[in-house]
């Protein structure tokens, strides 16, 4: 993973991303490697189009080959059909819209590779991002094993610049995906707390968090955070160790 940063437009991080584990793991990397890419010129390659072989895919997320091949040809034959949900004001209030990540997943048998053909709806929002957007190092998410704990990370980090975090709680159900049917006590306890110590195990960081009531039920939830620097961060999901 070296230094390749995850580069997303605020608007897209807030989103819905319709993505398991393993495929936000894929995408998260491809992102990773477009940032990494320059423009070229008269028709030199196509920033779009990006390549994901197995062996660097299991490095970097501590996953034997057996596996990476396997996940890789599973994502696949699914990621087409995932779509990003985004909610945009029109004269007539806000709308769901609705787009593709990618127009295109081909997985090489015999080579252990994935490319992947992002969308040209979607590029606006991870390429030649100028304001408004978010950037953080892939390598602090490749121990989370909780699609959960990884969409609560960017939300956390596309608000960086405060450490605080305000949010509705459809807001947060619809950003984090979290079943209709969840009621509060759910996302509570399958959710929230899981994925807050996730990261603070694994991402080094000191959280905490209270739901804010309006009348009698849960409207809307406050998070602040900071790094924990006298904790040994650990990015290959082994043991934290605290300095005597």
């Amino acid at each position: 993973l070296g230094d390749l940063h995850v580069n997303m437009s605020n608007a897209l991080i807030r989103s819905a991303h319709g993505l398991n584990l393993v495929e936000k793991r894929i995408i998260s990397a491809c992102v990773a490697m477009i940032d990494n890419m320059r423009i070229g010129s008269n028709g030199e390659f196509n920033q779009m189009l990006v390549r994901l072989d197995a062996g660097e895919y299991g490095r970097n997320y501590g996953i034997d080959m057996k596996n990476a091949y396997r996940e890789l040809k599973i994502a696949s034959e699914r990621l087409f059909e995932r779509h990003i949900v985004m909610q945009k004001q029109t004269p007539k209030g806000l709308k769901d819209h609705k787009f593709r990540w990618v127009s295109g997943a081909q997985y090489h048998h015999g080579e252990g590779w994935i490319e992947l053909n992002f969308t040209s709806e979607v590029m606006p929002y991870i390429s030649l991002l100028r304001d408004n957007y978010t950037s953080y190092q892939l390598k602090t998410a490749s121990a989370i094993r909780s699609v959960y704990s990884w969409r609560l990370l960017e939300l956390f980090n596309s608000w960086k610049t405060t450490k605080e975090l305000f949010i509705t709680i459809e807001d947060f159900r619809k950003s984090l995906e979290i079943p209709e049917n969840y009621a509060y006590i759910n996302i509570k306890q399958r959710c929230i707390e899981p994925a807050i110590k996730e990261l603070q195990e694994k991402n080094n960081m000191v959280i905490t968090w209270t739901p804010i009531k309006k009348s009698r039920a849960v409207a809307s939830l406050r998070f602040k955070w900071k790094q924990d620097d006298q904790i040994k961060l650990n990015l290959e999901g082994g043991e934290i160790t605290k300095p005597k």
